[in-house]
């Protein structure tokens, strides 16, 4: 998308993703730039951060009501609602276990649990 079509987009609901810092949605704030990003704010999580990388804690995440700074590329308007950070990790957990005990799903869960041990 250019940047002037996104600059259309400030007020309306985006989707907001990220590699490793997960996936959101929120309000488009602001559009800056030459390469374009876009500052968005969090009404829903769909996707958690990524919590571990070879087994040792590495992401917080973010949650609604908090910003977030995103290329452009990875902006686009949407209709979806997200969920709580709370939700989405226990989401996350259902997913890992389906794939059984391998080494990366048994470090994974152990990252995710210790988040939502402490997630209000």
């Amino acid at each position: 998308m250019k940047r002037t079509d996104a600059a259309k987009l400030i007020g309306t609901q985006v989707s907001a993703w990220t590699a490793a810092n997960g996936e959101y949605v929120g309000e488009l704030i602001e559009v800056f730039g030459g390469r374009w990003r876009g500052k968005v704010r969090i009404t829903g999580v769909i996707k958690c951060a990524t919590h571990c990388e070879n087994g040792a804690p590495c992401r917080r995440g973010f949650r609604p009501g908090e910003t977030i700074e995103v290329g452009g590329a990875n902006i686009k308007p949407t209709t979806t609602t997200g969920t709580t950070y709370r939700e989405a990790l226990e989401r996350e957990i259902v997913l890992f276990e389906s794939f059984g005990a391998l080494t990366w799903t048994t470090q994974g869960l152990k990252a995710l649990r210790g988040k939502l041990a402490v997630e209000p």
